[in-house]
């Protein structure tokens, strides 16, 4: 029996199984005449045959059993709560590699390949490959298995990593908010999967325009695979192949690799975290801010004048949207200094800190601070531009 708020239509993500779906769907659906329930799948109308429905109405609450032949809720089998997820991997720019095996664990006895075979260098908490494959819903992720090359060392790693199920859990089954969606929320829908010099391993839950870390992990150095077993058709030894992919990146890069200064350890400075929120003035009406930090974190904010105080990395990249006194919808980007970031943020240490950000009368001049407890540190290598959406 499941209880759900009764009107004449609402929201709920249901989940269709076969013959007819293999993928969840959001669900808008209203009661008609009978005992049919009718659906609006993804703007086309169908009604289920053989799908009925039992009700009986109190007040504002109605109770419903369905015949479960092909419908069942998306949140719970037998309380075990499952969602709608697949892998993804990334590497930073300039630093490729590429998987020649991953696993992501679930469950008791479930498990879903990570994308492979490919190089990968898209950039740092960027969204890689996502293939079609596996169960539809799955539990939160328990565990990986990982094996890559890093090219710009010409090393293998590898590691068995365990996760923090709950955790990740309670992240899939809060979602976050989304004013544009019609029951206000959003669910992840990535479980992203990065791979960095050093073996380096973080590991994020994503969804459209809000990305959260969920652990990060250390892979072993291995000896050298037997590459023609692994991959019969490539030419020539893996070392070629291995000059063939730096051979193509930037020339600083590649004098950075001769001279043994990979930035071994940048990935964990990004990965800092300081307790501070985000205040704003002369915006006119501000709608929503989207944030990202340097540690790859995305946050959207709709309710601008209560933000937080959070343990967060320090920001790369500020969005604002917002309407001026004539109701012209604007949009203001901000792009941070990493060395002033991280220096500005530094002097905090363990206190907390605002982020004033002050657009001036004449809507041309930002005014950024980062204000303590007894003084204000001024951002002056920022950029901004603001346009008309």
């Amino acid at each position: 029996m499941k209880k759900v708020d009764f009107t004449d239509q609402f929201y709920l993500k249901l989940q269709l199984k076969p013959p007819h779906f293999s993928r969840s769907y959001g669900v808008l659906y209203t009661f008609t005449e009978g005992d049919y329930l009718k659906l609006s799948i993804r703007g086309s109308t169908k009604s289920l045959a053989g799908l009925k429905i039992y009700s009986q109405k109190w007040g504002n609450w109605i109770f419903l059993a369905f015949a479960l032949i092909f419908l069942s809720l998306n949140a719970c089998d037998g309380h075990v709560r499952k969602y709608d997820w697949l892998p993804t991997e990334c590497a930073p720019e300039n630093y490729p590699i590429m998987i020649y095996g991953g696993t992501i664990f679930y469950g008791e006895e479930g498990s879903i390949y990570i994308p492979d075979g490919k190089i990968v260098q898209r950039g740092w908490g960027s969204d890689g490959s996502t293939h079609v494959a596996g169960d539809a819903l799955k539990e939160a992720p328990k565990a990986i298995d990982l094996k890559w090359i890093s090219y710009a060392e010409k090393k293998n790693y590898s590691g068995h990593f365990l996760l923090e199920k709950e955790k990740i859990d309670q992240i899939f089954q809060r979602g976050y908010e989304d004013i544009h969606l019609p029951n206000g929320r959003a669910e992840y829908n990535r479980v992203k999967v990065g791979m960095a010099p050093g073996g380096v391993v973080v590991v994020w839950v994503a969804g459209a325009g809000n990305m959260v870390e969920v652990g990060r992990f250390q892979a072993k150095e291995v000896a050298d695979l037997d590459w023609k077993q692994k991959f019969p058709t490539m030419e020539g030894t893996m070392k070629e192949f291995s000059d063939t992919v730096t051979k193509a990146l930037p020339d600083t890069i590649k004098q950075q690799i001769a001279n043994h200064k990979i930035p071994f350890g940048l990935w964990d400075k990004w990965r800092q975290r300081f307790d501070w929120k985000s205040e704003f003035a002369g915006f006119g009406n501000i709608h929503e801010v989207a944030l990202l930090y340097f540690n790859k974190e995305e946050q959207w904010l709709y309710q601008i004048q209560t933000i937080p105080f959070e343990q967060r990395a320090p920001i790369e990249k500020l969005d604002i949207f917002w309407t001026d006194n004539l109701q012209r919808e604007i949009r203001t980007e901000i792009k941070f200094d990493e060395d002033e970031v991280f220096n500005t943020f530094g002097q905090a240490g363990n206190e907390q800190a605002t982020l004033l950000v002050t657009l001036d009368s004449k809507k041309d001049e930002l005014l950024i601070r980062l204000k303590l407890k007894d003084k204000e540190l001024p951002f002056k290598k920022f950029k901004f531009k603001s346009y008309y959406r």
